[in-house]
């Protein structure tokens, strides 16, 4: 099946929050991706169209508040991700 499009984007709910982790245009490096991410919560891939492109995107949520989702964005920086 193919992905939606996403025309708009709407505000996050604090039951909704995600960090994005990366975003791959392969499905194969995106899932190797949320495989090193174990011990953050709950990690999935997700796709959607950047400039009309195909990507697949890592993110790990949905998370309870947005003290957690700073720390989550902080230990990924701590691993060497980018910010």
């Amino acid at each position: 099946a193919e992905p939606e499009r996403f025309a708009r984007r709407t505000p996050a709910s604090s039951s909704r929050l995600f960090v994005q982790a990366a975003s791959f245009v392969t499905r194969d490096e995106a899932e190797r991706m949320r495989r090193r991410l174990t011990g953050l919560g709950r990690t999935g891939v997700y796709t959607a169209y950047v400039d009309d492109q195909l990507r697949y995107r890592v993110r790990v949520g949905p998370l309870a508040t947005p003290e957690r989702s700073e720390s989550v964005r902080a230990a990924l920086v701590r691993r060497g991700y980018g910010d």
